[in-house]
């Protein structure tokens, strides 16, 4: 969001599809002004919660629909930023996880260290999006140079909490 165009493309997204919820990462910003959030949100009025930028970590933006869910809890952590939900249609709980994962390699068991710790301690049913800036298999990587030991470690951690990634496209 450090710039005029990745905010416009943000805008465009946010009126087109109209998002219940929105998760941003790398936002390069400590603060937001409520017009700027005001926005991002579009037409709905959204409950915003930020993870402020800080050193080489590029901090998390996390929107909610109030008409949506009710936000019961707020986490943070050094990785990640999570709003325990309570939809309103159903009264059905759960976790939303808002995820950005370090590029350098020494701080990447620390990342899955502490996103285990998140999950295994949660009660209630959780998602997480983001980018966790690893990669599950060799292929996921476009120039094959893959350091096995994170990979591993980070099929470990999806093993041991049992999470499963959904599949996009586009």
């Amino acid at each position: 969001l450090g710039n005029v165009r990745r905010r416009k493309l943000l805008l465009e997204l946010v009126n087109k599809h109209s998002f219940d919820c929105v998760c941003l990462q790398e936002t390069i910003k400590t603060a937001f002004k409520q017009r700027e959030l005001d926005k991002f949100g579009g037409q709905k009025d959204m409950h915003w919660s930020w993870l402020p930028y800080s050193g080489h970590f590029g901090g998390l933006l996390m929107g909610i629909d109030k008409e949506l869910a009710t936000i019961t809890n707020e986490g943070k952590g050094e990785f990640f930023q999570s709003c325990t939900l309570t939809t309103k249609s159903d009264g059905f709980q759960w976790i939303l996880v808002n995820i950005y994962g370090p590029v350098h390699d020494e701080r990447k068991l620390d990342f899955l260290e502490e996103i285990q710790n998140k999950v295994l301690s949660s009660k209630l049913p959780i998602m997480h999006g983001g980018d966790f800036n690893l990669v599950r298999k060799v292929e996921e990587k476009l120039t094959g140079n893959v350091d096995v030991h994170l990979m591993d470690a980070f099929n470990e951690m999806i093993n041991t909490t049992s999470l499963r990634e959904l599949q996009r496209s586009g």
